[in-house]
């Protein structure tokens, strides 16, 4: 009766596989204590268990490590089979049919029913499995129900704890459990082999074990009802952000439907405007039919009535009508003609002013739900001192000054969020959006430039085909204002350059589109090898280069330039990309006075930077002129255009000293960096002035070089200069961002894919530093 009681007690869930959702089968758990059939946790093992023997428990993913154990045997969980089967313990009862004896008559059971623990004969067995409410119970042959049996029947209690002998009895007052062996002792063996032992009866170790558990259990009950707070809390925020954002989508599309209505009400517009005025046209056209017609008519009547008195009239009649025809055809020859042409009013749509920023703008942007006055309240209270420095007085910040950050307690949901966020500032300027920013951009004699809300971000103008300078473009020079200077002191990551490439004299580093490191050495025997370097400094490849060819430079972006000279003024060059192939972009013969700089655009279009030009005399023949110069050359290795001073004489600016470096982004801008004059200047790909930022007259210097010239993906120009040691962000009008110092000597530096600043320092060292 109590095991009856128990069984009504106790929910199906635990008597329950979660494998299988079906009553217990041989139970068996695992170490975090969930229990499974036998053959289910047997089948998981199998599917699951990796190469050490290690697999995850299918409901909590616990690793369970089998290589620890001496044996995958699990242990079975004999509480949840003897709740499974709460039935009476079987002592001798009679092999034969209940139903049978029920109806007065004995029949030998052959089947066993383990639900309902009753001997069945074959008829009742079938009968049974055929009812409703007995179809899915369990049967098993007497044979296998003796088999187990072994005193102990399937219903009753079995053995959970080992035991000494054959003579350990439950009941004897003697019995004891054995702590330290962990065996239950009768009498006798206590006293002979664990007399020394800790040793107490099973019912007073359960007792002490019920009592201190509880403590624990009660903070476990405590953190379960937590988690499942937390979960209805999580439900309750995964309900609201699928009405959220079905609310969302569904404003979106009334938006959108409002501004198409809008769109077509000013259509229907447009077009009663443009019928009202061709109508006005065709009622001056009609009006100028009729009065040519009129004329005709007179002229026709006179012409007529003036040939058929020639021919058929009398001399009479000749006499007769002589004055008034004369004086008809007098009055229409001086009568002006009506043939001068009628001025017609001629529509024209012009092409819409939309860009993205516009469209944003009507449509609406997406902003997390909070109070204006919330926000305002937060910027107030959470000012942050960054340690803003003055470009004067670069002062290195101490690991000692204290800059307090006071982060607001970020809430769960989203109605507790504390600030908007605008989820198309970033969008407003990718790649993807660029094509549909075409489609709305003003066409015509108009070179305004489209500017984003990014003010780092830039889109070009269109190239000038005449190649004749701007002259509406303003030379922007640097300021000697103050600006945000920081100190470059933690790395994200660093890294050194394997023995291999230390050993030998590196001619210059570049990051390719991969993030890879492109690295070019030369030995000290004069022999030229390019190293391709994984994120994490591992050697993917080496190229050696072909005898006579030299490396010229390694590019910021990876680019490798060769050069082979063929005279004192003539090469033959070729540019590589940096990435795994290693495609050659540009490749050709080439005329250059003081040659310092060879790279190409990825569209292969070659830019060659030199101190000197090409220039023809009567007496010297030809030969260079001193002047800095940029020579563009196109796909088929023709010089498409030369970039001199003389070239921007109408903006009143030198621009060429010495150029030393070009840099390429992936729109084929160049910037160049010229030591000579100590300032860095943008182009278009045609070659059209963008912007000069460096040294100026009236100011202190800013650069003693620049030496290196880098852009990233976020439209920035980042200038590296060696002997001031100092890495200044410009963005693509020329006006500074941000301003770094370094807390080492540094010969290279790139930006890599993932938004990082490279530096390489003379030892070899490489450091990956946040910038933007």
């Amino acid at each position: 009766m109590m095991e009856d009681r128990q069984s009504d007690v106790v929910p199906r869930e635990f008597l329950c596989c979660s494998l299988c959702q079906d009553e217990y089968q041989d139970p068996k758990y695992l170490p975090c204590l969930h229990s499974f059939c036998k053959a289910c946790i047997d089948d998981h093992i199998e599917a699951t268990c990796n190469q050490d023997r290690c697999f995850s428990c299918p409901v909590c993913a616990t690793e369970i490590d089998l290589s620890q154990e001496a044996s995958i045997e699990l242990p079975d969980n004999t509480l949840v089979r003897r709740l499974s089967c709460p039935n009476t313990v079987r002592d001798k009862r009679k092999k034969t049919c209940g139903q049978c004896d029920n109806a007065g008559s004995s029949f030998p059971a052959s089947v066993h029913c383990v639900n309902c623990d009753e001997f069945l004969c074959e008829n009742c067995a079938a009968k049974h499995l055929d009812q409703e409410e007995t179809v899915s119970h369990k049967t098993q042959t007497i044979d296998k129900f003796e088999e187990g049996d072994n005193g102990w029947s399937s219903g009753s209690q079995l053995p959970t704890l080992p035991r000494c002998c054959q003579y350990y009895d439950a009941l004897d007052i003697g019995s004891v459990y054995c702590v330290d062996c962990e065996l239950c002792l009768c009498p006798e063996c206590h006293k002979r082999e664990h007399d020394d032992h800790r040793c107490a009866e099973v019912s007073a170790i359960a007792l002490n074990f019920a009592s201190k558990i509880k403590r624990p259990m009660k903070e476990l009950k405590k953190d379960k009802k937590s988690l499942q707070k937390a979960l209805a809390s999580l439900e309750k925020a995964k309900n609201s952000t699928f009405k959220n954002e079905l609310d969302m989508k569904d404003c979106v599309r009334k938006r959108t439907g409002m501004l198409c209505n809008l769109i077509k009400e000013y259509e229907t517009i447009l077009i009663m405007e443009l019928e009202k005025r061709y109508s006005q046209n065709l009622n001056m056209i009609r009006e100028k039919e009729e009065v040519i017609k009129k004329h005709l008519a007179s002229i026709a009547v006179v012409t007529d009535l003036t040939e058929k008195l020639l021919v058929f009239g009398s001399d009479e009649e000749k006499v007769s009508l002589r004055r008034k025809i004369g004086g008809r055809v007098r009055e229409l020859c001086e009568y002006r003609l009506p043939s001068k042409q009628v001025h017609l009013t001629k529509c024209v749509l012009s092409e819409p002013a939309v860009t993205v920023e516009s469209i944003c703008e009507m449509f609406g942007e997406l902003k997390n739900h909070s109070s204006l006055e919330k926000k305002k309240l937060q910027a107030a209270s959470h000012s942050v001192d960054l340690g803003v420095m003055s470009r004067r007085n670069r002062h290195s910040i101490s690991s000692t000054e204290e800059y307090p950050l006071e982060l607001a307690g970020l809430g769960e949901y989203e109605d507790e969020a504390e600030e908007d966020t605008d989820m198309l500032s970033e969008s407003n300027t990718s790649d993807a959006l660029r094509p549909a920013s075409s489609l709305f951009s003003t066409s015509g004699n108009s070179n305004e430039e489209m500017r984003l809300s990014n003010k780092s971000s830039y889109s070009p103008r269109p190239e000038n085909t005449t190649h004749e300078p701007d002259n509406e473009v303003k030379r922007t020079i640097g300021t000697q204002e103050d600006f945000p200077c920081h100190n470059l002191e933690e790395p994200v990551r660093e890294m050194r350059f394997p023995d291999a490439i230390i050993s030998e004299c590196i001619k210059g580093v570049g990051v390719n589109h991969l993030g890879d490191i492109i690295v070019g050495t030369v030995s000290p025997g004069g022999c030229s090898k390019v190293f391709i370097l994984e994120q994490h400094g591992i050697i993917r490849g080496q190229i050696p280069i072909v005898k006579n060819w030299g490396i010229h430079s390694i590019s910021a972006d990876g680019k490798i330039s060769l050069v082979m000279p063929r005279s004192e003024s003539k090469y033959k060059v070729k540019v590589m990309s940096g990435d795994n192939n290693v495609d050659v972009l540009a490749d050709g013969h080439i005329e250059s006075f003081g040659l310092n700089f060879v790279t190409a655009t990825k569209e292969g279009k070659l830019l060659v930077a030199a101190s000197r030009y090409a220039t023809t005399n009567a007496i010297l023949g030809r030969s260079g002129k001193y002047g800095g110069n940029i020579t563009l050359y196109d796909q088929k290795g023709s010089v498409e255009r030369v970039l001199t001073n003389d070239t921007f004489s109408s903006l009143h600016m030198d621009l060429f000293d010495r150029p030393h470096y070009i840099s390429t982004d992936k729109r084929g801008n160049f910037f160049v960096a010229d030591p000579g004059r100590h300032s860095v200047i943008g182009f278009t790909p045609g070659g059209d002035f963008l912007f000069e930022y460096g040294n100026t007259d009236a100011e202190e210097e800013l650069y003693q070089g620049p030496d290196i010239i880098c852009t990233d993906h976020h439209n920035n120009v980042i200038v590296f200069d060696k002997k001031d040691n100092r890495i200044d962000v410009l963005n693509y009008e020329g006006h500074l961002q941000r301003c770094y110092f370094p807390n080492e000597h540094v010969r290279f530096i790139s930006s890599t894919p993932d938004n990082h600043l490279m530096l390489v320092n003379s030892e070899g060292l490489i450091r990956y530093f946040d910038y933007i």
